[in-house]
């Protein structure tokens, strides 16, 4: 049996894939979590919920992490990693692109910086709260 790596942001986002998971239904399609090993924040307001049954525990946490540059470049290194498991042949390849994706991170990182530096206004609004990282990073408020 072949399996299919399917890559993903994360199961808080990407509920469906479970459905697909090799590990749990004799699939032939195996989920690769980017957002596996970052600490992601619960989502404002369900900070103190309990995980009781019938609650997805991921279903809790903030799947926005894109949003921050820096936690980008460590999804980009996850990914790197992974690859390099399923393709020890082409390690390399991964690894020179997750480098220079966390180059480029770390460019938008100190512009960020920068800007968000002499901003006077540190609260910002929005209909959906897809910035918490990116207000966390840069000191800033985000309102829904």
């Amino acid at each position: 049996m072949m399996l299919i790596y399917l890559f993903i942001n994360s199961h808080s986002l990407e509920v469906w894939a479970g459905k697909l998971d090799a590990n749990k239904h004799g699939s032939t399609v195996k989920i690769v979590e980017a957002s596996k090993r970052l600490v992601m924040d619960k989502v404002e307001g369900l900070e103190d919920m309990p995980v009781t049954d019938g609650i997805d525990p991921a279903r809790l946490y903030d799947p926005h992490t894109w949003s921050d540059s820096i936690l980008a470049a460590d999804k980009a290194d996850i990914i790197d990693k992974q690859l390099a498991k399923i393709n020890p042949k082409h390690q390399a390849v991964y690894q020179k692109n997750a480098k220079a994706f966390r180059k480029e991170s770390e460019v938008i990182n100190h512009s960020f910086q920068a800007k968000f530096k002499t901003v006077k206004t540190r609260t910002f609004d929005t209909r959906h709260t897809a910035f918490s990282y990116l207000a966390k990073r840069y000191y800033l408020r985000q309102l829904e």
